[in-house]
């Protein structure tokens, strides 16, 4: 007996509940808010606050705000839209009359709040949404230097070294093309990231990708790995012919001419003076 007195008491007071929020809705004009959405934002990036509203609807009122007083920062009634309502979101903000949703820009630490939207479609029906918005401070961009690189006749060998300035980040490579052959390794206490790849003569370049992330938050960099051309050997035929030309012209030519001019002076010297009397 008691337990059947226990479940109608309940029944009751949940129909007695859903009535007053049927009435409060209709007499004081009071929305029933549904569960709270939770996005995230970058600093200094942009963010877009969804509405909620149904994709069906034709909206013919939007009206967002903040704070507990409901400030109003963007609205839309009657086809006109304001997005300049206060100072502290002036050229910052941009709403889509279609679908209710709210863009801000050039994120702050003070945009990190709760934010409400009303709004009412063309056939008088309407909803609200209430949004937290959490703005993070976003991550560096991770760093790649080239530690080492050695050519052979198949190809060759690089190494890479990914750093983040940022402490407590999780690094990830991803190369292209996949058939790369790669070997990859954390450096924890250095907050850093080593990447082996090898380079074959099919595949003499690769795109490299280093990503730095931290809960929600990631950032990346990319680099471009090509093989170093080995030149080949300088001819060494005509360098040691020019050396043999130059080695002829300065050291034999001369002695030649030397020998010559010498034998014609001894040749001059045994001719017999005509003007000197024979002895």
């Amino acid at each position: 007996m008691r337990e059947r007195v226990s479940t109608f008491l309940n029944r009751v007071t949940m129909r007695l509940q859903v009535l007053l929020l049927l009435c409060l809705q209709g007499f004081f004009g009071v929305r029933v808010v549904k569960s709270i959405k939770e996005v995230v934002g970058n600093l200094g990036g942009s963010v877009t606050l969804p509405s909620g509203a149904d994709p069906t609807w034709t909206l013919s009122t939007i009206e967002w705000s903040i704070f507990k007083n409901n400030t109003w920062i963007a609205t839309y009634r009657d086809g006109e839209q304001n997005i300049d309502r206060i100072d502290r979101y002036k050229g910052r903000l941009s709403l889509n009359t279609t679908t209710g949703d709210l863009t801000i820009r050039g994120l702050t630490m003070e945009d990190n709040m709760e934010f409400n939207v009303d709004f009412i479609s063309t056939t008088e029906k309407d909803d609200s949404t209430k949004i937290s918005l959490t703005v993070k401070k976003q991550l560096q961009q991770p760093t790649i230097k080239k530690v080492y690189s050695a050519t052979m006749k198949d190809g060759c060998w690089i190494i890479l070294n990914c750093s983040s300035t940022d402490e407590g980040v999780d690094f990830s490579w991803n190369v292209t093309p996949s058939r790369v052959t790669v070997i990859n390794q954390t450096h924890v206490q250095d907050n850093s990231a080593v990447l082996f790849v090898s380079l074959d003569n099919t595949t003499r370049r690769a795109d490299v990708t280093c990503t730095s992330s931290k809960n929600t938050r990631s950032n990346t960099s990319s680099s471009l790995l090509e093989c170093d051309r080995v030149e080949p050997p300088p001819k060494q035929r005509c360098y040691d012919g020019s050396m043999f030309c130059v080695g002829l012209f300065v050291g034999v030519i001369p002695t030649i001419l030397l020998c010559i001019f010498r034998g014609k002076l001894c040749y001059n010297k045994n001719i017999p003076d005509p003007n000197v009397p024979m002895a």
